[in-house]
């Protein structure tokens, strides 16, 4: 992703090639980091859709600069690409150069923002500065690009793009003198106000999704919470004659017996699995929402138990989680070694 993105039309190119390299010295940066656009699309890669390339670059990259002249200000994409940044709630302000003061007029449709002469070296300096502070970099001192901007301020002062200049008048001047010049000005501000309502509301759409998700997360842990108490398994583990096993871990699932621990911590974050240990009256509590038990089913619930030297123990809770009451007493799990012994 570019760092700076110089809006203009396919004539201006010269021009935008020239603040490029002013911005490169003054603040060190590479090539890559510009992204240069035109009326025609001009920086999109090919086969990509060239609207989305353009807001995902304009709403995502730290600097904007719009190039206005005669051609620009006529070029529905240099007006499509600020709209879509002044619809962007998250974006910096786009920057707006012009040649001279001859073009301030051009800028009509978004007259309430300032503009950079590019025939002024000390309005350089502040463009410099923004965009420095767009992109969180200490501002150059202005000997370090000096000569650079000389440079620009001479080519502008002699720039004269295709067919806006050679000794005929040029588009902004044939722009205010026409009568038709507030159907421009009109038609530039409708496709500004038209890209940044496309991308508010699709930005809008994204937050509200986003509200969406989280309130109906926030309902499924209410909903969990409320059910949990009704789900709540209290038992002990005895022996066949009535004694409580106080090394017992009963791990738990309704998918299937689960052979070792191992198995079962591997089916937690499926929540397929759960692991209790009793304590010494061979007790224990378990949650059987952690399993993705309902209170809406009658299903039966796996529970092998794992005792040292002993054999793994398979049951069966026949338990209708429907009927579960918190104040229910202790179920009794009896367990039964395999075989009668302990394994050596």
């Amino acid at each position: 992703m570019a760092l700076v993105f110089i809006s203009h039309a396919h004539e201006d190119e010269r021009l935008a090639e020239r603040l490029a390299a002013l911005l490169r010295t003054a603040l060190t940066l590479p090539p890559n980091e510009f992204f240069l656009s035109s009326e025609a699309g001009h920086g999109v890669a090919p086969g990509t859709s060239v609207r989305d390339s353009i807001i995902t670059q304009i709403t995502k990259v730290p600097t904007l600069i719009v190039v206005v002249t005669g051609h620009s200000a006529k070029s529905p994409w240099v007006w499509l690409e600020v709209g879509c940044r002044l619809g962007s709630a998250t974006s910096s302000k786009p920057l707006f150069v012009v040649r001279s003061d001859q073009d301030m007029s051009l800028l009509q449709p978004v007259s309430d923002l300032r503009a950079v002469r590019l025939d002024d070296e000390g309005q350089l300096q502040e463009l410099v500065k923004a965009v420095s502070t767009n992109l969180g970099r200490p501002t150059p001192e202005y000997l370090e690009y000096s000569s650079a901007a000389r440079e620009l301020t001479e080519f502008v002062k002699q720039y004269s793009p295709a067919d806006d200049g050679s000794g005929s008048p040029s588009m902004f001047t044939r722009l205010s003198r026409s009568p038709h010049r507030w159907w421009f000005v009109g038609t530039a501000a409708v496709v500004i106000l038209g890209a940044a309502a496309f991308v508010y509301n699709r930005q809008s759409m994204r937050d509200a999704s986003s509200r969406e998700e989280a309130a109906i997360a926030n309902r499924n842990d209410v909903l969990v919470a409320s059910v949990s108490e009704y789900l709540q398994l209290n038992a002990v583990l005895v022996t066949a004659d009535g004694k409580p096993i106080s090394d017992g871990k009963l791990l738990f699932s309704k998918v299937g017996y689960i052979e070792d621990e191992q198995s079962c911590r591997d089916k937690q974050d499926e929540k397929e699995c759960t692991i209790r240990s009793t304590d010494s009256t061979g007790r224990f509590s378990v949650d059987l929402t952690e399993i993705q038990v309902t209170n809406r089913e009658q299903k039966p619930v796996n529970v092998t138990v794992v005792r040292p030297r002993f054999p793994n123990y398979h049951a069966l809770l026949e338990v209708d989680v429907r009927a579960m009451d918190k104040n229910d007493p202790p179920k009794r799990i009896v367990w039964s070694a395999m075989d009668g012994e302990p394994q050596p």
